[in-house]
């Protein structure tokens, strides 16, 4: 019964790898509107599928999740620096900064893909905590997220 549970459980993770592996690229189409908090969701999703990797394949992965190594990018608004996403996220509600009906719709579309992002994100930390198998999709699929996320922060000299 326990590994019915198990094989359920990794299915659905394999579903949800899946499709922020489709969505991917329409995530990453916004981060314009607020680059820092999808490089941060991007830093913590590379972090979190490497050591996924390294759990589960027996591929080298050096040089891939040294990125805490490197600077961090900083968190501005306002010309005020923070030292976290959610100090960032609560200054820029409070500060009621005015929005024209086109950054509404942009908006819209930035929260949905920042949701996708901190989904993900949470699913891949439940899973680093509590994942104790994996199947050759799962595998496959981080692998390409991986992939991906890296072409990505390489392309912020991150």
């Amino acid at each position: 019964m326990d590994q019915i549970v198990k094989t359920r459980d990794v299915e659905k993770f394999v579903s949800e790898t899946k499709y922020f592996l489709d969505e991917f690229d329409s995530i990453i189409s916004h981060w314009d509107l607020s680059g820092n908090f999808f490089l941060h969701y991007l830093i913590e999703i590379h972090e979190n599928v490497t050591q996924l990797l390294s759990r589960f394949t027996t591929l080298s992965l050096e040089g891939v999740g040294d990125r805490k190594s490197k600077p961090f990018f900083n968190l501005k608004c306002c010309e005020l620096e923070f030292q976290t996403v959610k100090d960032l996220r609560l200054h820029h509600h409070s500060c009621r900064h005015k929005k024209s009906h086109f950054e509404e719709t942009d908006n819209c579309e930035l929260k949905s893909a920042l949701l996708k992002l901190a989904f993900f994100n949470r699913r891949v930390n439940e899973y680093v905590q509590y994942g104790t198998i994996a199947d050759r999709y799962l595998c496959l699929y981080l692998k390409k997220i991986l992939k991906k996320i890296i072409i990505t922060l390489d392309t912020f000299n991150l």
